[in-house]
This record gives structure tokens, C-alpha cells and sequence, in this order.
């Protein structure tokens, strides 16, 4: 056997292809000496460079253990070079499925032996030294064909075993083995080594070589020890023949898994003085032995000496593995002896009982001389065993397990099986070991089949779980009606056994209205159906009930399902339900609102609340809140108009539709705030060294204002400060009004203007405007209207220009003909008291006086006319007939070039004035007015 040594300093010797060619199943024992880093690659190709390969990594120098990688793809041999670096690979995490890791399974001091096997999908990997597991792996991606062997950074001495031996897995009959046997003195002894399957049997036959139809002894064997090598020894006396030849036959059950191996194949020399054992009328728990006796001595004559002896007796032993008779195995030395002494040559039959079932027995008879020579004899048999049958079961059964044994007297007489396998209702079959079982997560009230099934022979037992627990109920529904509640649900999947009743029990928890209930729950009622309904009255409104519904069988009754269920509100509202008003937090712009909740208990329903500001202020509208629940304790309004009052109701009701209301109502202020900005501030008079401002009032009012604080400044002044408290003016009464003096002339100044209210801190916004200190023409007259009645009276109204940059004392009006042949007429209103609405009245434009109007001047020319005559100016307007217009113009006449506002009065529209008086179109040829004239009006 060479001795392979791997170096990895040497190229030759790194990587060393130790066996190439193995077959799907191999066995490939080896030898190692190394400190540590041994490697085995299993691998489809020589080359590690092009292979994909299972690394099996033996005693890791940094990990002192073992893995197991499958590298797909990669060039093994670059990667070995970097460990202990591993990282930057493809190759797998480990694979191994042996939990337990060796440290110290093999060194360099002595040689450490190792079995590495394949069968099928499954790979190991044992330390046949200390008898060691050292991997266990299962995969089939890779197709391991060769052995590579390498040590790195150290050098590894490695033997390869091979063993040479007959093998086959197929049966076979009557084949001839080995050469011829030479047959001495009338015996002949035949010895070899076995292993075979533990189901099979061997049966080896002598023949005479000249007619190999006539036996000289037969023997059929069964496997003792598993797969063991053992060895078989066929004797044969008092043969006749010279020469024999030896034939195996092979004898299986022809499934997989199955094989004979022979080897070191030799004849034994034996003497022909034997008491050789005969074993006959085997059973499961005893045998008979017998043992032939002699007439006669045997003689030697064959070899022309005389042998003379005197035979005292001989004692009888077997062997077995049982307690009282026998020891099973025949290298141990313990026999024990049945019965007594016996003299050689007297038959001997003896009874052999309480054997143990399915066991192989070895028999041996010692004869002893009187010399103490000794001589062995043996004979082998097996007890017989009980068959695989239903009624060696017992078994016992609850609602989800179940439990199978077998009886007492048949536990020790049962057939040996080298493997067995269970399906459970036709579920994935498992393998097992004992017949003692148990099955757990078993569904109840249902029907089992058991099917065992070992080597081959099979047998079905059943079995019926019992009641179980029944499943929850599901879909559980609360449907209401006028007078009760009631509930439905679907029937659980399983019920386990057979529908007793339905159990319904309810209990009280709290008021809908108490999150927090600290009373004592009441007792819970409970009630039964056999249907999967039930109505249930005389339950409070709004109230929080539990509900629990379970189903029950005969034994057992089920997981009920539980469910919280809110009642319906009642249906009127009751005043001692509503949340009272507790008070009111005002400011200027918001409120904030408390109330006082009602006793959860006495609240018997749910309540939506919806608040209401109706303001009593012009500027401000009524506003309505969204709804909220009636849980609410504090809430604030917003964006509310200071200074101002409101009315606040609170509307309660069962849903957001308002529907059915009770409704309280309070009232409130809120405060004040800074004022707002004045309104319409306007320079409406000014000269050289002063300035007359007009404002009106803040609006919306934010509180009662005090003053008003004016600030004016120029770019070349200091900012000066006043403060006017009430100013109005004289012409404008619903306007303020100030007048700035001792001002520089034609000077740019700015002006600003903010008001203060009361129990307020600051001021208000401010306004800005800008002017210059010299002095202006007036602005006209506006909204100048000409109106001529029914009662032919003309009648001009206008209004007080706003900017007249001075007082106006008088109006001008002038009536302007475009006719060459009539004089331009001028009248002089004279304005007193400043008031800013006048009615002027002009019968024969002599006599004129001036009373208070409403809102606007007016001017009305009246003259008396007889019932035949047109309305006429009189000697002061002497207009010819013909065509023409008139122009009335209104101008303050404070200043020469002052402005005026001007209106003209058309012929056609004098016409339709005289057509409703019931003039004919011969009287307005005669009218002077039928000529158009212009007014002018002038403020002076």
C-alpha cells in the first residue's frame, strides 16, 4: 500500500488526484497523519481549476473544526492558497449537519483511520479510531467522481485502502467457486469470510467433481451481525469422495439495497473424532439439540500408524446474547454449559427454552482427552419470530392523540426488521423504529388508518379519536328590532362529536357613556338554543353588553366567541342627559366655551351637539358650528368681531340631521380691541400754512374710542403729535374733522392718523396721506341733476364738493344761452349755516331763498302761468324762438378760475317735460324753453 504524501511546497505533491472514477455508492477507507488543515475534495473533474466540488475542510487551523462547502464554478485552488482568508468566494456557508465539532480527532504523532461514504444523496465522514461522526451531508448537485487529497501550509502523509473481494447485488444460483478441494481422511472443512444484507442468505454446496448433480453437504446462512465481515466454516464427515467442488447461491427479497461480498476463500483441516451438534424443531422460544453418537472407535489405518486413546466424555455448550441459556456473539468467551457431562459416542438430545425470538444461536460441543486436548464443534440456528399481524396492537385513543404498543407476550417475539416505515391516513410515510407510538394534534371524532409496513410484510390497523372540543362559532350578528335584540351565527366548521345546544351568555359591562365604569359588573345570564339564533329582550338602552356564544357537544363544550355590543340610544332626549353651560372665557376676537357633562350613567343615548352664534351687530352674520360629540368639555370659537353682541345656542341631538333638537342659549359681549383703520381720510381744504383733514369713524367699531392720535411730518421736521378726542364737522356731520396750522409753506408732508380705544393698550392701525402746503382751486360741484316737473318747476340739484381748499360762502348759477339773441342770466346763492344739504327756490329768479335738504343742494326755478301760456323766464331771459340749448352751470366762485359742474337741457327733452302737461306741439313753438339753455352753478 503506498504511502501518498502531500506537500504544499512542492507543485508535484500540493493537489494529489488520490481515486478517480467512484461509483453513485462508495465506501474509500484512508489513513492520516497531519497537524491540522486537512482537505478532501469530492469533485467532477481532476482539474480544481474547471470542477465543482464539495470541500470538506478537516480541523481548521483558526476554527479547530470542521465544514463542509460546495463550491460551484470557482478555481478551488486559488482559494485554498488564501486561507485562512475565506472571504471573496462563491463557495457555500457550511453545509455540515453533525452539531457536534471534534477539536482533536487526528495529529501527526501516529496514524488516525477514516471512512469517508457515499450512498446516494448522503455523505459521511467517520473517525474509525475513536469510533468519531466527524460530518454527515446531504446535497446532489455536484457528480463526485474523483478524490483530491491536500494539506495546506503543512505536510500530510495519507494512505488510500482498497479491498478486493467478490461483490454482487444480484441473486444468483449454483455458481461455482474457487478451485477444487481435496478431500482427507473421509472429512472435508471449507472456510471464507461474509457480509451481505441483513435480509439475505447464502447458501454454499459441496459437489463431487465428477458428478456435480451428487451433494456432499449443503448449508444456507443468514446474516448474524449486520454487514459485517464473518466467518463460515462448512464441515462435512465421512465423505467418500476425493475431490469436491464448492457452489454459492444468493437468496433475496429483490429490492434495492441488497448484496453479497466473499472473500479469503480456503479449506480447514479438522479431525474426524467429532460430537458434532445437530439443531432440529426450531421455534420462537425453544430447540432441540441433538448430538450423534458411535458405535466403534475410528481408526487412522490411512497413514499405516495406530493412534490408541482412551475418550472420557465430552461436554455440550451454546452461545447467546439472552440472559439464562446463551451468549449471542462467538468471539466472546462466556459460554454456559447445558446440562451435564456425556460420554463420547452416546446420543444426546437436549431441550433448549425461553430462547429469545429472532435470535442466532451458536452450539459447540468441547471434547476433552485425557490429556486436556480439546476439540470444538459448532452448529448455528435462528429462532423464529411472530409475523407482522393487526391483532399484536394494542391501542388507546383520546380526542386529539392516540397511543400504539404492542401486547406484552408479543413484544419480545417479534420479527427483527432492518427498517420500517408508518402512514397515517394516507399521509407522507415515516419512517420509525419502535412499535411504541404516539400520535399527538389529532383532529377529534374522526376515523384513522394506520398502515405499517416493514420489510416488505404490511398490516392496517384503525382507530376513532373521541369527542373533541368544537370550534368557535363565526359570523356572529346583531340585528335589532322594536321589542328585542337578536342574534345569529353560523355553526363552527367542527363541531368534534355530535350538536348538543348552543350556549348564549350575557352580561352587563357599563353605560355606553362610561369609558372608565368603576361599579360591580352584574351576573351574567345565560341562556341555551338548538338553533344558531336567539332573540333576547329587556336590555337597557345605550348600554355595553358581552355576548358569548359557544357551541357544545355531548362531552365538551366549545371556545365561545365573544363580542361587545352597544344597545340603541333611546329614543326622546331627557334634560338630565345635557351637558350644561359652565361658563364663558370672552376675549375680543373668540370665546371659549365650558361645559358641565352629565353623569355617564344617566346619559341613555348618543348626542351630537351644534353651536350657534347669532351676532345682534349690523357688520357681523349669524354663524353655525359643525356638530360635535357630545363628549366635548371645552370649546373654542374663533374669528369672532370685538365689541360686539352675540347670542350662543346650543342645539343637542341624536344624529347630525338635527332633527329632534333641545336647545339652551346664552348671550355675551366680547371685548375690545385696538380700534380699526379710520375710513375716507381726505386733505379738504389747505393753504400756504395749513392742512384740514376729514375722516370718518373706524368701522366695524372695535370698542369705544377715545381719540384719535395725529402724527404729521415733513422731510426738513421733527414729528409732531396731537391728539383730537371729538371733532365733527361742520358741514359733514358723520365725518371728523381737524385743522393743522402754523405749517411751512409749500412744504410735502406726511400725515397719520390712529385711533385708541378704551381698555385697550395700544393703538390702532394707521393711515397715511400726503399733501402740500399751498393753496388750490376747489373742486366742482357734483352730482349736478336737473329735474323739470309736472308742475313746470325746474328744479337743479348738486352736492357740496368734498376738497374746496377754503370755506364756500355762496353758489354761483348761470344759465347760458347759445342763442345770440337772448342775455346770459346769473343768480348768487348765498350758503349759511354750513349746512351741507340746501333746497333753493326761485319763483321769478327774484326772489330765492335756501332751506336744509336731505342730502343733496337743489335750486328750483318756479314762475306763475296762466292755464294758456308756457312756463317763462320773464324779462330777465328773452330767448327768440328758433333752435338752440341751454347750459346750467354750478361753480363755487371762492376762486376766479374755480370749477364748475355743468348740465344741458335738449329741446326734445323739454318737449317730453310739456307733453306730460298736455301742451300741444303749436304751444312749444311758442315756449322759449323749447330752445335748449345751459345752467352753470358756481361755489363761491
Amino acid at each position: 500500500m503506498e504511502v501518498l504524501r502531500t506537500n504544499p511546497k512542492d507543485r508535484a505533491h500540493n493537489f494529489i488526484n488520490a481515486v478517480s472514477n467512484l461509483d453513485k455508492t462508495f465506501v474509500i477507507p484512508f489513513s492520516l497523519r497531519a497537524e491540522s488543515d486537512a482537505h478532501l475534495f469530492l469533485c467532477d473533474k481532476k482539474d480544481l481549476t474547471k470542477s465543482n466540488c464539495y470541500w470538506f475542510q478537516l480541523r481548521h487551523s483558526s476554527t479547530k473544526q470542521t465544514a463542509v462547502r460546495k463550491c460551484i464554478d470557482i478555481n478551488l485552488s486559488k482559494v485554498v492558497a488564501q486561507l485562512p482568508q475565506e472571504d471573496g468566494h462563491n463557495c457555500s456557508r457550511n453545509l455540515n449537519r453533525n452539531k457536534v465539532y471534534w477539536e482533536n480527532y487526528f495529529n501527526a504523532d501516529k496514524w488516525f483511520h477514516f471512512q469517508l461514504r457515499k450512498n446516494g444523496l448522503h455523505f459521511a465522514l467517520n473517525q474509525m479510531t475513536d469510533k468519531r461522526k466527524i460530518v454527515y451531508l446531504q446535497d446532489g448537485d455536484v457528480d463526485a467522481n474523483h478524490l483530491i487529497i491536500h494539506t495546506n501550509r503543512v505536510v500530510g502523509l495519507w494512505k488510500i485502502h482498497t479491498l478486493e473481494y467478490l461483490h454482487t447485488d444480484e441473486e444468483v444460483d449454483d455458481v461455482r467457486l474457487g478451485p477444487v478441494l481435496h478431500i482427507e481422511h473421509d472429512t472435508i472443512c471449507v472456510s471464507l469470510l461474509v457480509s451481505m444484507c441483513p435480509f439475505c442468505q447464502l447458501k454454499l454446496t459441496l459437489k463431487e467433481i465428477n458428478s456435480e448433480k451428487q451433494k456432499i453437504a449443503e448449508r444456507t446462512y443468514s446474516a448474524k451481525m449486520g454487514t459485517k465481515w464473518a466467518e463460515i466454516r462448512l464441515k462435512q464427515y465421512h465423505v467418500l469422495a476425493e475431490k469436491a467442488v464448492l457452489f454459492v447461491s444468493t437468496i433475496g427479497t429483490g429490492s434495492a439495497g441488497q448484496f453479497w461480498a466473499i472473500d479469503s476463500l480456503r479449506q480447514c483441516q479438522d479431525n474426524a473424532i467429532s460430537a458434532d451438534p445437530r439443531v432440529h424443531d426450531v421455534d420462537v422460544n425453544q430447540a432441540f439439540i441433538t448430538v450423534p453418537g458411535y458405535k466403534e472407535e475410528i481408526n487412522y489405518s490411512t497413514h499405516n500408524y495406530v493412534i490408541e486413546y482412551k475418550v472420557t466424555d465430552f461436554v455440550l455448550h451454546f452461545c447467546s446474547n439472552v440472559r439464562i441459556d446463551v451468549q449471542q456473539e462467538r468471539s466472546s468467551e462466556l459460554w454456559i454449559q447445558l446440562g451435564k457431562s456425556y460420554p463420547v459416542g452416546k446420543e444426546v438430545s437436549l431441550e433448549m427454552v425461553r430462547l429469545r425470538a429472532n435470535t442466532t444461536y451458536d452450539v459447540r460441543s468441547v471434547i476433552t482427552s485425557e490429556h486436556n486436548e480439546t476439540k470444538k464443534s459448532y452448529a448455528t440456528f435462528t429462532t423464529k419470530c411472530l409475523r407482522l399481524n393487526a391483532s399484536l396492537f394494542a391501542i388507546q385513543s383520546s380526542n386529539t392523540s392516540a397511543t400504539i404498543s404492542l401486547l406484552e407476550p408479543v413484544k419480545e417475539n417479534l420479527c427483527k426488521f432492518k427498517w420500517c416505515q408508518l402512514t397515517l391516513s394516507n399521509k407522507k410515510a415515516k419512517p420509525f423504529q419502535d412499535f411504541n407510538m404516539s400520535f399527538i394534534n389529532l383532529t377529534p371524532f374522526t376515523e384513522y388508518k394506520i398502515n405499517i409496513e416493514c420489510n416488505f410484510a404490511r398490516t392496517t390497523l384503525f382507530f376513532n379519536t373521541t369527542e373533541g372540543v368544537p370550534n368557535k362559532i363565526s359570523d356572529l350578528k346583531f340585528i335589532n328590532s322594536p321589542s328585542s335584540l337578536n342574534l345569529e351565527w353560523n355553526k363552527p366548521v367542527h363541531i368534534y362529536g355530535i350538536l348538543s345546544h348552543y350556549t348564549v351568555e350575557l352580561q352587563f359591562l357599563r353605560y355606553a357613556a362610561c369609558q372608565n365604569f368603576s361599579g360591580t359588573l352584574s351576573e351574567s345570564e345565560k341562556l341555551t338554543t338548538r338553533e344558531s339564533k336567539i332573540a333576547i329582550t329587556g336590555l337597557k338602552p345605550y348600554c355595553v353588553y358581552s355576548f358569548s356564544v359557544s357551541a357544545s357537544n355531548t362531552y365538551f363544550e366549545g371556545t365561545p366567541s365573544t363580542q361587545l355590543y352597544t344597545t340603541p340610544s333611546s329614543e326622546p332626549i331627557h334634560e338630565q342627559e345635557i351637558p350644561k353651560i359652565e361658563g364663558l372665557a370672552v376675549n375680543a376676537s373668540s370665546v371659549q366655551i365650558k361645559f358641565i357633562q352629565s353623569p355617564c350613567d344617566k346619559i341613555r343615548g348618543l348626542l351630537w351637539m351644534q353651536l350657534q352664534f347669532s351676532c345682534q351687530q349690523q357688520w357681523c352674520q349669524t354663524r353655525t358650528e359643525k356638530s360635535l360629540y357630545n363628549t366635548t368639555t371645552n370649546y373654542t370659537l374663533s374669528n369672532l368681531y370685538p365689541y360686539s353682541n352675540y347670542t350662543l345656542q346650543v342645539r343637542f341631538s341624536r344624529s347630525t340631521k338635527f332633527e329632534n333638537t333641545f336647545t339652551q342659549t346664552q348671550t355675551f359681549q366680547t371685548n375690545s380691541s385696538i380700534a380699526n383703520e379710520v375710513r375716507e381720510l381726505l386733505v379738504y381744504s389747505k393753504n400756504e400754512s395749513s392742512i384740514s383733514l376729514r375722516w370718518r369713524d373706524p368701522y366695524p367699531p372695535t370698542g369705544v374710542l377715545l381719540l384719535y392720535n395725529i402724527r404729521y411730518f415733513s422731510k426738513n421736521s421733527a414729528r409732531i403729535t396731537t391728539n383730537v378726542t371729538d371733532a365733527p364737522c361742520k358741514l359733514w356731520p358723520t365725518h371728523q374733522c381737524f385743522t393743522i396750522s402754523n405749517l411751512k409753506r409749500n412744504q410735502s408732508y406726511d400725515v397719520e392718523i390712529r385711533g385708541f380705544n378704551r381698555d385697550t393698550s395700544d393703538f390702532g392701525s394707521v393711515v397715511r396721506i400726503n399733501t402740500t402746503t399751498k393753496t388750490e382751486r376747489s373742486m366742482p360741484p357734483y352730482d349736478l341733476r336737473v329735474n323739470w316737473s309736472f308742475t313746470n318747476v325746474l328744479e337743479l340739484r348738486w352736492k357740496h364738493p368734498n376738497e374746496t381748499n377754503g370755506d364756500i360762502n355762496k353758489f354761483n348759477i348761470v344759465l347760458i344761452p347759445d342763442s345770440i339773441h337772448a342775455y346770459p342770466f346769473s343768480n348768487i346763492v348765498e350758503v349759511s349755516k354750513f349746512n351741507y344739504s340746501l333746497e333753493y327756490h326761485c319763483r321769478n329768479l327774484k326772489t330765492c331763498n335756501l332751506s336744509p335738504l336731505r342730502s343733496r343742494h337743489s335750486l328750483m326755478f318756479r314762475r306763475r302761468t296762466s292755464a294758456a301760456t308756457s312756463p317763462s323766464l320773464g324779462d330777465h331771459l328773452n330767448v327768440p324762438p328758433g333752435k338752440g340749448h341751454c347750459l346750467v352751470q354750478l361753480r363755487p366762485d371762492r376762486h376766479p378760475n374755480g370749477s364748475c359742474s355743468t348740465f344741458s337741457l335738449s329741446s326734445s327733452a323739454i318737449g317730453r317735460l310739456l307733453g306730460t302737461t298736455g301742451l300741444g306741439r303749436s304751444e312749444m313753438k311758442q315756449n322759449p324753453f323749447d330752445f335748449p339753455e345751459t345752467f352753470r352753478v358756481r361755489a363761491l
